[in-house]
């Protein structure tokens, strides 16, 4: 758990540095924030509110076949799928 906590600031700091860097350069912001690009971030978005929404009719589904006593599992489950669909759409999109 705390390695995670360690790997999840890692990244989340190298982000913020290559965002910071790209602000400050206009040719890279000019190429990183062309009109594909915020196209593909829309259709990530997209596809990632579907799958939580698919994820949770699954879910609901689920219910009534198996008893689900930990909501708070379906609820991180569901952010999970969310942000993996994103990250998987914006990987593919921008191949």
């Amino acid at each position: 758990m705390v390695l995670a906590v360690i790997v999840q600031a890692y990244y989340a700091l190298r982000v913020n540095l290559l965002e910071r860097d790209i602000r400050k350069d206009p040719q890279m912001k000019e190429a990183l924030n062309n009109e594909l690009v915020q196209l593909n971030e829309l259709k990530a978005w997209r596809a990632s509110f579907f799958s939580v929404i698919g994820f949770i009719v699954l879910a609901a589904v689920a219910s009534f076949f198996i008893q689900i006593n930990d909501l708070m599992l379906i609820v991180l489950t569901a952010l999970l799928v969310g942000f993996g669909t994103h990250n998987i759409a914006v990987y593919f999109l921008d191949k």
